[in-house]
């Protein structure tokens, strides 16, 4: 027998072990991110709801988990894009070149161009990178059931944890009770949860529509986990554009039967979700709001149409070019109303009490048109009109399921625009969204893989005279 190796050389050779067994898994998801890059992709929507802490509000740049995970992202979607040769179909290249062109051409006929600087950065990030590599990392429809289980689970986590806050009353502070549900984005991106939320909830109810038995079941109950994290949110906006979504996926999908199943879901809400949240009353004081926004509105919603003639006015003045990214808070206290308030005002646990300044127009299409002009906004236009050409296209010939989600999400991002603007750790997962819908309008996630070419399809073939519905047709 060989003698017993001494406790000091045994530490040694076990530490070796661990590090060369670690290496080698590392080196093996390495492999299988560069195979099927929609990992990289989905680790940038995970990454999003990572907790930032305390932020500074005086710093130009912020930078989070999720802005440095979607580099890496990019990165490696595009290596094994040059390894594959996986490419961008011309129609999406041609107005994401365009798009960065012209906000290059705004940033240097800027004022300012330090500060516009990192606006056009964060614009580059948002609205060609992110989305770029979504599309070249979308191959088949199992990329795109990867990546809606992404937003899927971080919707759901983020749900569950807003609703604990309101529920223990751990959340952002609203109306002088700290109730709000806010999730990991604490109340500095107030909105934050909402918007995981919001997109994961489409995501599910499509899901939901074709999907039996047991997993029907568990998709209930996360779509009812949800609704009650988005009703915590007191978030308006998450509220109409979830709804506007809504709509239109039931109408996709069952024609007019869904007149009643909105009726039973409203129902469902009313019965279930808002009597358990809505102890305090604030919940109807939010909804009565919504009709009173030119009657009596309130201080919030005051603010908000002040910042959005702000931005007109600004636009009215610089029309073709506009002023340059991250230039409208240099330009608001000229052109904005004497009523608007500098600041809002938020507090929660983790940063306290906080006078959060009023930067951007909350409103995506007026942060474009004053910040680019007339021309920025065209191309934009452009390209949303394009994608919802191509997605009513596709409803109409294909009516599978990625086409129902794309149109799903879009619509809900459409009507998001009208009420925020792109800001904060979740205008990654927008930025997600946006390639996302642009894969599937582009029919990417309809190319042959081998494995399909190589075995046909078993079982009967379905009856060309009995057509499925959009929703159930969907494979799982």
């Amino acid at each position: 027998m060989n003698p017993a190796l001494p406790s000091s050389r045994w530490r040694n050779h076990s530490s070796d072990l661990l590090v060369v067994s670690l290496w080698r898994a590392a080196r093996e998801c390495g492999r299988a991110v560069l195979r099927r890059p929609i990992w990289a992709i989905a680790a940038v929507v995970l990454s999003a709801c990572v907790p930032a802490g305390r932020e500074n509000l005086e710093a130009s740049f912020h930078v989070s988990p999720a802005d440095v995970s979607s580099v890496a992202a990019v990165v490696v979607v595009g290596w094994a894009g040059v390894r594959h040769g996986r490419r961008m179909r011309p129609g999406p290249a041609v107005f994401l070149s365009l798009l960065v062109a012209w906000a290059g051409c705004v940033t240097l006929a800027s004022e300012d161009i330090a500060t516009s600087l990192p606006g056009y950065i964060r614009f580059v990030q948002i609205f060609i990178a992110i989305p770029a590599a979504v599309i070249v990392a979308i191959e088949d429809r199992r990329d795109v059931a990867i990546l809606c289980g992404a937003l899927g689970l971080a919707s759901f986590l983020e749900a569950a944890l807003g609703i604990w806050q309101t529920l223990s009353r751990n959340g952002a502070s609203y109306a002088g009770e700290p109730v709000r549900a806010v999730g990991t984005f604490g109340a500095l991106d107030v909105m934050g949860m909402a918007t995981v939320v919001g997109i994961g909830f489409i995501v599910t109810l499509c899901s939901f529509f074709s999907a039996r038995g047991r997993r029907r079941a568990a998709l209930l109950a996360v779509i009812v986990v949800q609704i009650g994290a988005l009703v915590c949110s007191l978030s308006r906006g998450s509220w109409i554009s979830v709804a506007a979504a809504t709509v239109l996926v039931c109408l996709v999908c069952f024609g007019y039967r869904a007149l009643r199943i909105m009726i039973v879901g409203g129902a469902l809400l009313v019965v279930c979700a808002l009597p358990a949240a809505d102890g305090t009353g604030l919940i109807a004081t939010r909804l009565q709001s919504i009709t009173d926004l030119t009657s009596s509105p309130d201080q919030s919603v005051s603010d908000r149409y002040n910042l959005w003639s702000t931005a007109y006015r600004i636009w009215v003045d610089h029309p073709i070019t506009g002023t340059g990214p991250k230039q409208f808070a240099a330009f608001r206290d000229a052109y904005a109303p004497l009523d608007l308030s500098a600041a809002s005002d938020t507090e929660d646990a983790v940063n306290g009490f906080v006078r959060e300044p009023l930067l951007s127009p909350h409103n995506q299409y007026l942060l474009i048109l004053c910040e680019q002009g007339i021309v920025g906004a065209s191309i934009f236009a452009a390209l949303i009109v394009t994608l919802l050409a191509r997605l009513r296209r596709r409803l109409g010939s294909a009516g599978k399921m990625p086409g129902v989600i794309a149109a799903g999400l879009l619509t809900w991002l459409l009507v998001n625009f009208v009420y925020s603007d792109l800001g904060g750790p979740t205008s990654v997962l927008l930025a997600t969204v946006l390639g996302l819908s642009a894969a599937i309008a582009s029919r990417a996630d309809e190319r042959r893989t081998p494995e399909h070419d190589a075995a046909p399809p078993a079982g009967p073939r379905p009856t060309p005279s009995l057509p499925a519905s959009p929703c159930h047709g969907a494979t799982r």
